[in-house]
């Protein structure tokens, strides 16, 4: 007996028929067999929300261009977003499909107690399907997974037990949450650098304070016992010992000088810390001695005009505080291939108001999703079991997404800098909260959109 109403999960995606990445209706038929397959043997009621935006005019619709499996467990419905609202958003006529706004048409739209969020071409192994079907998820986190990527060596019909089994021996990269590591060549891609985010929070604030705290005692005991011992001597001595704390002084400003510009440069990044290296090299890490600079008395109008002018941008204390606001607020989110898998449950999508809907490129909209629900007091949780995740060409790769970027920027498809990901993130942790990128409507929530369920339709022919 079918489920029609009130399913545990809803599984969302988006497609359109147009050979994304090439052999598109063929991973789109693994996926939604191997669905309602897992769905069946582990007995989980399940829907999968397919919204197919912008469905090309010259193309089938995919109701009839798949074979759409029965069963016990799992319905499909296909909501489709025509062309006409297509349209309508900006860059609509350079970007055919808005990933992320077409996932929220979805998610509006699901009727399960719980929201997968993925993608066309995933698999979904066992040991995920088994904590789904124990329903004990709390509905006070986000679940992630590792992706491990997989070479396609399928063959559509073929039963999920040799499916899994191929995926598990063809396994080319795994995505986890600090690192993408390709098994092929053993190429590490890290995410976030523990040893150094260990350095840029914990040094600035603990260790430089003791060891000047402790160089300081060591001195002021110095200063002390040799200060005694030049009162009873005379006061030759004295004199003396009034220019070596003269100089101890000045070494000690230098010293502190000097910690506090390394620090420094490894919060601000490369270019500074090049700068402090050389530094560093002069004897016992002292200022070096500027150069007195020599001027001439006159100089013509011709060589005011001709000497280039040193290019305006933020000052070495700006770029600072500029880091560390930033290091502050990068919470060690488990962001990567965050797109093939974001379960929450269905008040919290609610309460995110999904996606934020931006017309533009998807890059970093699903990674701004869970700084969102991590600000909005939502506990990451990351689930044990691979997702199996189909190799293709269009696919965001550690070594493809230069080309990528290319791409887009090729077709003047605007995205989300890295830049501007990062100055939300500060704006969150200064916020103590989420952003509001959408409004109370959002997913179209008040548009009539066709919707067919396309089981019914093939009993129908």
């Amino acid at each position: 007996m079918l489920v029609e109403t009130s399913p545990y999960l809803s599984v969302v995606a988006t497609a359109r028929n147009d050979d994304h990445g090439g052999r598109l209706l063929h991973r789109l038929q693994l996926f939604v067999d191997g669905l309602a397959a897992q769905c069946d043997r582990h007995r989980l009621e399940a829907e999968l929300v397919l919204v197919e935006w912008n469905p090309p005019a010259d193309k089938p619709r995919l109701a009839e261009a798949l074979c759409w499996p029965e069963s016990e467990r799992c319905t499909f419905r296909i909501v489709e977003v025509p062309q006409e609202v297509h349209a309508t958003l900006e860059y609509g006529d350079r970007l055919p499909l808005f990933q992320m706004i077409a996932k929220n048409v979805g998610i509006r739209r699901a009727h399960g107690d719980w929201i997968l969020a993925t993608n066309i071409d995933v698999l979904l192994s066992d040991e995920l399907m088994r904590h789904l079907a124990l329903r004990n998820l709390d509905p006070r986190s986000i679940y992630r997974v590792d992706r491990h990527d997989v070479a396609d060596v399928f063959t559509v019909g073929d039963p999920i037990d040799a499916q899994l089994a191929a995926s598990a021996t063809n396994v080319i990269r795994i995505c986890s949450r600090n690192q993408t590591r390709d098994l092929r060549t053993g190429e590490l891609h890290r995410i976030y650098r523990r040893e150094m985010t260990m350095l840029r929070t914990f040094a600035p604030t603990v260790v430089l304070p003791i060891v000047f705290a402790f160089r300081a005692m060591l001195r002021a005991l110095s200063f002390g016992a040799r200060w005694t011992v030049a009162w009873f001597v005379g006061r030759r001595r004295r004199a003396q010992i009034v220019q070596w704390t003269k100089r101890s002084a000045r070494q000690s400003a230098r010293h502190a000088w000097f910690w506090s510009r390394w620090t420094l440069a490894w919060v601000v990044g490369d270019t500074r810390r090049s700068q402090v290296v050389r530094f560093a090299r002069h004897p016992r890490g002292a200022m070096p001695s500027r150069t007195p600079r020599v001027r001439p008395e006159k100089v013509t109008a011709a060589a005011q005009v001709s000497k280039p002018r040193r290019a305006e941008g933020p000052s070495f204390r700006e770029q600072a505080q500029q880091r560390l606001a930033w290091e502050r607020a990068l919470v060690r989110l488990h962001t990567n291939a965050c797109g093939d898998f974001t379960l929450l449950s269905r008040d919290a999508w609610e309460r995110l108001r999904g996606y934020p809907e931006l017309a533009m490129f998807s890059m970093h909209i699903d990674s701004l999703l869970l700084y969102q629900a991590h600000w909005a007091g939502y506990r990451e949780r990351v689930l044990h079991g691979p997702l199996f995740h189909i190799e293709h060409s269009s696919g965001f790769t550690p070594e493809s997404w230069r080309d990528l970027e290319a791409r887009v920027n090729a077709a003047a498809i605007p995205q989300i800098t890295y830049e501007k990901f990062r100055d939300w993130t500060v704006e969150m942790r200064r916020k103590q909260g989420p952003l509001d990128f959408n409004e109370p409507d959002w997913g179209f929530a008040g548009m009539e959109l066709p919707e067919i369920r396309p089981a019914a339709a093939r009993a129908e022919r």
